[in-house]
């Protein structure tokens, strides 16, 4: 092989080999504690259970740590564009739900790609145009507000619905008329990980 060849190859494999300004970056120590406990027969080790207490100063401290390092990453330009660009694209696509049926009224979810939280849509009957139903971006200025879960009632001529506020596993249930879209003054508070059903009658529901 030429000398000048060789220079070059060396040249190459040197720079490969060199640190990348990646990898100069220390990750942040994360604290390992000895814990194990015995469930249902099993022997299960933990070393990160601290964490679970994430309100903790130490918890806190290494969230931060974390962000800091992450921010390093993708704070420079070459990443930063192609993240954005990235997701622009998936954040930005339309999307809709399967469409259910009561009655002849039928309903499904719709965002374009532009909505913070999909819109309930309703078609009134086969052949009319879809409209809003519940719109859960007006619920708050901050989004902060969201629909829970949905419940429409026997004849379609009313809607259960649930909202949480902050992503609280609380919610309260509210009752609309479907056709006039009034929000009735009925009220359920403090509904936990439950849906609704309405009676037979149509009368209320649990």
């Amino acid at each position: 092989m030429h000398l000048k060849y060789i220079s070059s190859f060396t040249i190459i494999l040197l720079i490969s080999c060199s640190p990348s300004e990646n990898n100069s970056d220390e990750y942040p120590v994360s604290k390992k504690i000895d814990f194990e406990e015995n469930l249902h027969g099993y022997s299960i080790s933990d070393s990160y259970r601290w964490l679970e207490d994430f309100t903790s100063d130490e918890s806190i401290d290494w969230i931060q740590r974390q962000n800091e390092f992450t921010n390093k990453f993708i704070g420079k330009n070459k990443y930063k564009k192609g993240l954005e660009n990235y997701l622009n694209q998936i954040w930005e696509s339309e999307s809709i739900s399967i469409p259910y049926k009561v009655k002849e009224k039928t309903f499904f979810y719709f965002n374009d790609g532009s909505f913070q939280q999909s819109k309930l849509m309703i078609k009134d009957c086969e052949t009319c145009e879809a409209r809003v139903l519940i719109d859960p971006n007006k619920f708050s200025k901050d989004g902060t507000i969201s629909l829970g879960g949905t419940s429409i009632s026997n004849d379609a001529s009313h809607i259960a619905y649930s909202i949480s506020d902050g992503g609280s596993d609380w919610r309260t249930w509210k009752v609309m008329n479907i056709d006039t879209g009034e929000v009735l003054k009925d009220e359920l508070k403090w509904a936990k990980f439950s849906g609704a059903s309405w009676e037979n009658d149509d009368s209320g529901f649990y």
